[in-house]
This record gives structure tokens, C-alpha cells and sequence, in this order.
């Protein structure tokens, strides 16, 4: 707020205080309502570069605000919205405004007979305001008139129509001071039929007193072939030379869609029809405002609001803004269409920019919290600057300085949702707002080529005049509190978990797209590539695992913003409890195996560790997690030694020797519980395993888990026999060496011949049982031995020959 000693405004003390007299006499406002605080807060107010204000009062619905040629500004509100067809009376308010955070005073106004109307359009110059009501609802008793209206005093007069209708009038303040009201002549029609009278203006003069001046009729002449057609007039403009401009359509009011056809007129000072043109439609527009420029008359498809019978009067919103430029003979200049992505379009209006630069002020507004952009243009139409407002949607008023005025019907609160409760801004000459946020937008423009036809006009003489209309002025008064409390722009971020398990179904949180004007989910992944645009959070259920992209774009103003998460989906998580078998000589620990980094267990006695020690054989389970996925596992546990008992389970010969020319040495061995083990490492099957060189073989196998082991040596030698010969015995008969032979391995005895020393032959034997044994008769002393024996390693034969001593 600006501090109360810059008072600079343009409100005169004269006019402040012959206000406050009025009031006070003629409508009872006890004086102390008007303060002096409320004076110097009236007086500051304009001395504000910009503010927004908010109605403390919940209810009232804001239809317009509207501004004079000395920046004085002033509020029209009803008592609730519109409705369809007439349910309860509503209650209008003109409240001047200036901007102050106290009580603003103003007149609440009803008519007699009461009806449930609303002001629909409005004109403010000098002290007098001029108001369009309309009354709600399809059949309506009573129809549309003109109340002008002295914004000091809230006297005035009022003048209504006497023909049902559907389309509210037209007034303005002509050059010298008059109301020019016009009318749409019995417009209520059935959309089988077509009355004559539907497509009739009746133009009437009226004196700054309401008085009657003159009065004509008018009937438009849509091009051949239109159809059963309803004319509706939507702005009148006087060029300072004579002459005006009116600007309306014609409506196709067959069943099915109504198309419209705008049309165009200039008339010279005695009303003579100059230039008459209808615009060929192309889509459904319907120009709606007009301004004039240095070149001529300006026009903009201003909120099309065309419906059906047949569509229950849905509203059929165009999607862009579209400009004419013409010249002051109609001709056109420019035509330009304005756009956004996903903005599709409202309404909006557009202004010359007062600061003499020939540029010009347009806003663009679609539907939500974040509507209006706010472009300058410079006279040819293309987009030289442009900015972006949360929830205004004006009707571009502008004040002298180039500041803007706007006002929205509803209030955001912190938590998104609204009231129906005025909110009235004022801008500086930059546009912008102190303490409010402007925002990035990002319209666009492009040429487009209007294609024009003709229409006719054509006198009507069953004109009849106007009806007074009775109203009252009551005092009202409303507060307003000063600030910004908009929520926060939209944006895309979200949360959603950055890995998942398959079949996992998930949903973002913290989503911040519920007031953007549009948005988009876009998830690509393995089968997957899907668009939402359906819901504010994105839920899904992954069915595949792999790597997924999920896209979230939100469209504010205009501009697109993403954001964007890559999302991991795991297989399903596989776990086994480990070992099964507890072995003789391993722990009786169980622990959990998994291809994945474990992190969390649940065992069947409830302990959380990533082992389990047992001592008893049994059925044991565990659910363990990776922190992401979970498994669950089951396995009955064996004790290994109740199952082996004190069998061996490596069965082998005992270590050999073997010749080396018997090399390789076949090794069998047997197991009564597994058939599969490993020598040094190899593997064996079928229990035979080929030896090919002496060693140490160690021989393993697994049973249920259990490592069991055994060594065999293989030696092997040079195939010589090891044969040995006593060199003396005693044959006494004592049991000690009684018997000559040789002793030893490896080898057969083929002969054995014992000779004395004279070469007798004393003993001649053979085979196994080869062994000399003499009598008493053989005398004591050396004899000499030969042998003949067998290797058994290599089957050849050889001899051994020696001396041995025969003692008594």
C-alpha cells in the first residue's frame, strides 16, 4: 500500500465530498461509515502503481469492471451465478472502487417487477454509467433494457423492450452525449420457424434524461440460402466523422449445429447504410468486440458462445483468437489468428495502448487458474512482448497511464479449491503487479484469409417505443482485503519409485498438474507406449521387466514443461534356503542364496538374521527381500550323518604297486548312495577312472551337499623279483632254519639243485614246494645252489646260483 501523504489523485475534493452528501441525505449511509481514514484510503488508492484486492465477502459474482476516462473505476456483481432458467431473483450491485483495502460503497440495485437479471455489458463516462441487463432464463416475462445510471448520486433511468427475446441490447453514449440503445426486434423464436421480425434491429435515441428522441427499424437481409436465421448485434462504434459502425452476426437456426455468419456495417450521421459485409464462417466464430485504430475498425472473435438444440446447449468453443483489421471503407487490412499449445481459447479483448505508440494491448484467456496472457501488438498484429497472469479474466480495461484493469469472479485458496469471491487487480503501465507473479507464456500468431459476402438493410416501421422500468437503489457496501494468494504455478515433477518388482503396481505422488491447463503421462518400456491424459496422477501395473520412461508434460500459458524418470523393473526375486543337507562335519547353519544382494529375512521362528542355526532335522522357511522384491522359500532340512551312518562312501582298493610297463592302472570305485566323483579335479562316471603314473589320487564326491573325500596311492616298480637266499641254516629238527629255499617276490621256482664241493648233485627240486631239508647222513660244511625260477612281473625265466653253510 502507498503511505497516506501521496495524494496525487484525480478525484476532486468537490466531487469526493458531493458524493458523500448525497449518500448520506438520500440514501440514510450513517456518516460515520465515511470516515476520514476512508477518505484518505479512497484518495491514496490511485496513487497506487498496481495492487490486487480481494472481496472479504463470499458470494457476490463479479460481472465486469470498468473504468471512465478519469480512471475512475467501478464494479458490476450479482447475488449468484446465472442460471439456465429462472429459479429466484437476483440482486445487482454498481460499486465504485478504488483500490483501497477498506469498505468500498456502492448502490445495490432491483427492478419492479422483480426479475432474476443480470448486467451484461456496460459503458462508464464522466459521472454516468450506462448498463445492458438481461433476464435470466429461456421465456422470460420480462426481457432486456438499458439503465443509465449517475455514478455519484445512483440516479438514473431505466427503459426495457417490449418483445420477448433472447438476445440482450446494445447502448452506448453517442458523440453528443445521447444513449443510443439498440435492440433485437421479438428474437425469441421456435427453430421450426422463421419470423420476419427475428432479424430486426430497432435503434433508438434517448436524451441524457431517458427521454425518447427518435426511433428506427432496421432489417437485416442475410445472404440467399442461410436458412432460418436469428440476427444478433454485438457492438456499435462512432468513427468522430458521422458515422458508426455496428458489428453482430446472423445465426442458421435450423436443427443441428448454429452456425454464424459475422457481419459488418458502417451507416453514415442519418443511419444510410454505407458498407455492409458478412464474414464467410470458418468455424464458429462469432466477432463479438470492436475498437477502432488510426486505420479503422478493429474486430475480435470475442468468446463464441454458439450452441444446439440437438447438443443440449453445450457451448462450442473455438480454439484460437482471430483478428480483422479493416479500413474506415470496411476494407480488410490484416487478419491474424492467435494460438497456443493445448490453450484453447475462451475469450479475450483487445485495446489501443494509450501510450501513443499505435500498438496494441490484447488478452487471451482460456479456462482454469492460469488463463490470461497479456500481448502487446504492434499495429500489423504480430506479437511483440507477451505475459502470462494466474486466474484474471478481464475485459481489458485499461486506465490512462496504460496500467490495466482486471477482475476475476472467483478466489483461489491456499489449497486449490475457489469461492465465488470478486477479485480485482490493477497493473502497472509494465503490466505487472507488485507482490504477484507474472508468468512465461508462449502464444503464437499466423496470417489467416477472412472471405467476405454481402447482406441487406432495409427499412422497418413497426417500431414501437420503449417501456419505463422501475428500480431502486439501496446502499450496500463490501470490504477488500489487499495481497496475492494465488497457488503456485504448475509444474511436472512427480515422485514414483525408481525401481520396481515385476507385477508391482504403482502411483505418483506430490503432483503439482491439477490447476495447468492441460497435461500428459507418456510411459515407454518393453510392450509398452502409452498416453494419458486422463488423470491428474499416473497409475500403472508393469507387467515386463526392463527399463521404463515415464514423461509427465504440463501446458501452462501456452508453454510446455516435462519432466521425466527412468524406472527400473526387476525380474521377479528367486531365493533357496541353503544348505538342505547339513553335513557330518559342516555348521548346522542355514543361510539363503539369491542371484540379487539380499537385505531383509523373515525366518519361520521369526528371527530377522541372514542365518539360521538348527539342530534337528525338519521343514524350515524363510521370506527374504532385496529391498525391493520379495521371495519366500521352503526346504526340508536332512542330517546327512542319519542318513550315511557308519557306511563308507567312498569305497576303493587298498593302495597298489603296480610294474610300469602294466601302466595304466584302472581304478574302480564304488559308493552306495552317489555314482559321480571327481579325481584331482576331473570328473568320474560310472566309478572307473584310468591311472596312468604313480601318485597320490585324491577321490571326491557331493552327497546332498556334503563334501566327502578319500586318498589312494598307486607305486609302481622295475619288474625285477625280489629273490633271497639263506647262507647258512641248521636242518636239526629244531623248527629253526631246518629248510634251504629261496625266499622273496615277483617270481616262480622252476628247479632248485643243491651241489657239494666235489659236484655232487645232493638236491634236484621243482615248484613251490622246492625246499631242501637233509638227513643227518649229509656232513656239515659249504655246498653250492642253483636256481631256476620264473619272473612273474615279465614271465621270463632266470637263475640264481650261491654258497650256503650246513651247520649242526
Amino acid at each position: 500500500m502507498a503511505k497516506y501523504d501521496a495524494v496525487h489523485s484525480i478525484f476532486s475534493p468537490d466531487h469526493f465530498f458531493r458524493r458523500l452528501m448525497f449518500l448520506t441525505k438520500q440514501v440514510r449511509i450513517p456518516l460515520l461509515f465515511l470516515t476520514w481514514v476512508q477518505f484518505f484510503h479512497a484518495w491514496d488508492a490511485h496513487c497506487q502503481p498496481s495492487y490486487q484486492m480481494t472481496m472479504d465477502s463470499v458470494g457476490p459474482f463479479l460481472d465486469d469492471v470498468m473504468v471512465n476516462e478519469s480512471d475512475e473505476m467501478a464494479l458490476l456483481l450479482r447475488s449468484k451465478n446465472p442460471v439456465l432458467w429462472p429459479q429466484s431473483t437476483l440482486t445487482s450491485y454498481v460499486l465504485p472502487f478504488n483500490g483501497s483495502a477498506n469498505t468500498a460503497i456502492g448502490f445495490e440495485v432491483s427492478f419492479q417487477p422483480s426479475w432474476p437479471e443480470k448486467f451484461s455489458s456496460s459503458r462508464y463516462e464522466s459521472d454516468k454509467a450506462l448498463f445492458v441487463y438481461e433476464v435470466q432464463g429461456i421465456f422470460p416475462d420480462g426481457l432486456s433494457g438499458v439503465v443509465c445510471m449517475d455514478m455519484s448520486t445512483g440516479t438514473g433511468w431505466a427503459k426495457r423492450q417490449p418483445w420477448q427475446t433472447s438476445d440482450p441490447a446494445e447502448a452506448v453514449f453517442d458523440p453528443s452525449g445521447n444513449v443510443l440503445a439498440l435492440f433485437v426486434v421479438n428474437n425469441y423464436i421456435s427453430p421450426l420457424y422463421n419470423y420476419p421480425d427475428s432479424m430486426t434491429l430497432g435503434l433508438y435515441t434517448l436524451g441524457p434524461d431517458g427521454t425518447e428522441l427518435s426511433k428506427r427499424g432496421f432489417r437485416l437481409i442475410p445472404p440467399p440460402g442461410y436458412g432460418h436465421t436469428l440476427a444478433y448485434q454485438r457492438s456499435i462504434f462512432f468513427d468522430g466523422e458521422g458515422n458508426a459502425y455496428l458489428l453482430g452476426y446472423f445465426t442458421n437456426f435450423g436443427l443441428g449445429d448454429m452456425s454464424t455468419m459475422p457481419y459488418i456495417a458502417k451507416f453514415d450521421s442519418l443511419w444510410n447504410p454505407l458498407v455492409l459485409k458478412t464474414i464467410i464462417p470458418d468455424g464458429k466464430d462469432a466477432f463479438n468486440e470492436m475498437i477502432f485504430t488510426d486505420d479503422g475498425p478493429l474486430i475480435l472473435n470475442y468468446a463464441p458462445n454458439n450452441y444446439t438444440f440437438l447438443n443440449n446447449f453445450k457451448y462450442i468453443k473455438d480454439k484460437n483468437a482471430k483478428v480483422i483489421q479493416f479500413d474506415k471503407d470496411l476494407n480488410p487490412i490484416w487478419a491474424k489468428e492467435y494460438f497456443g499449445e493445448n490453450y484453447p481459447y475462451s475469450f479475450a479483448g483487445i485495446k489501443v495502448n494509450p501510450n501513443g505508440s499505435g500498438n496494441l494491448l490484447m488478452t487471451h484467456v482460456t479456462f482454469g487458474a492460469f488463463p490470461m496472457v497479456l500481448t502487446e501488438l504492434d499495429s500489423g498484429g504480430s506479437i511483440l512482448s507477451q505475459k502470462g497472469y494466474a486466474n484474471y479474466q478481464p475485459q481489458i480495461d485499461l486506465l490512462s497511464d496504460g496500467s490495466l484493469l482486471m477482475g476475476s469472479a472467483r478466489n483461489f485458496n491456499s489449497d486449490g479449491s475457489t469461492d465465488v469471491q470478486p477479485v480485482i487487480a490493477k497493473t502497472d503501465a509494465q503490466g505487472d503487479i507488485e507482490g504477484c507473479t507474472t508468468y512465461p507464456t508462449c502464444l503464437d500468431v499466423k496470417d489467416w484469409v477472412p472471405e467476405f459476402d454481402t447482406f441487406g438493410v432495409e427499412p422497418y416501421d413497426s417500431i414501437v417505443s420503449l417501456i419505463d422500468l422501475d428500480f431502486e437503489v439501496t446502499p450496500v457496501s463490501f470490504s477488500f482485503s489487499e495481497g496475492c494468494n494465488f497457488p503456485p504455478a504448475p509444474v511436472p515433477d512427480f515422485h514414483f519409485p525408481d525401481t520396481l518388482c515385476l507385477a508391482d503396481s504403482a502411483r505418483t505422488t506430490d503432483t503439482h498438474n491439477r490447476l495447468a491447463n492441460a497435461f500428459e503421462w507418456h510411459l515407454t518400456g518393453p510392450g509398452v507406449d502409452s498416453i494419458n491424459t486422463d488423470s491428474f496422477d499416473f497409475s500403472f501395473r508393469f507387467s515386463a521387466a526392463g527399463e521404463y520412461n515415464l514423461k509427465h508434460t504440463v501446458w501452462v500459458l501456452g508453454c510446455a514443461y516435462e519432466f521425466e524418470k527412468t524406472i527400473t523393473v526387476l525380474p521377479e526375486l528367486e531365493i533357496n534356503i541353503t544348505p538342505e543337507t547339513i553335513c557330518p562335519d559342516g555348521p548346522q547353519e542355514l543361510t539363503v542364496f539369491s542371484a540379487r544382494i539380499l537385505r531383509e529375512y523373515i525366518w519361520v521362528d521369526g528371527s530377522t538374521g541372514h542365518s539360521l542355526t538348527i539342530d534337528t532335522a525338519g521343514v524350515y522357511s524363510v521370506r527374504a527381500s532385496d529391498g525391493f522384491c520379495t521371495a519366500s522359500d521352503t526346504a526340508a532340512i536332512l542330517f546327512l550323518e542319519d542318513i550315511i551312518g557308519n557306511s563308507n562312501p567312498i569305497e576303493t582298493p587298498a593302495d597298489t604297486t603296480v610294474c610300469e610297463i602294466n601302466l595304466p592302472y584302472l581304478l574302480k570305485i564304488k559308493s552306495g548312495f552317489i555314482d559321480v566323483f571327481s579325481i584331482n579335479n576331473d570328473s568320474v562316471f560310472n566309478g572307473e577312472y584310468i591311472l596312468d603314473k604313480s601318485g597320490a589320487y585324491l577321490i571326491s564326491t557331493e552327497i546332498d551337499g556334503c563334501y566327502f573325500s578319500k586318498t589312494f596311492n598307486l607305486k609302481t616298480s622295475g619288474c625285477v623279483p625280489q629273490i633271497f637266499f639263506p647262507n647258512i641254516f641248521s636242518p636239526n629238527s629244531d623248527g629253526i632254519n631246518d629248510e634251504f629255499f629261496p625266499q622273496g617276490n615277483d617270481f616262480e621256482i622252476v628247479s632248485l639243485k643243491i651241489f657239494d664241493r666235489w659236484g655232487g648233485l645232493r638236491y634236484d627240486g621243482a615248484g613251490i614246494n622246492a625246499k631242501w631239508s637233509p638227513g643227518k647222513e649229509v656232513a656239515e660244511g659249504a655246498y653250492v645252489y642253483l636256481l631256476e625260477y620264473k619272473n612273474v612281473l615279465t614271465g621270463e625265466t632266470g637263475q640264481a646260483s650261491g654258497e650256503v653253510v650246513l651247520i649242526r
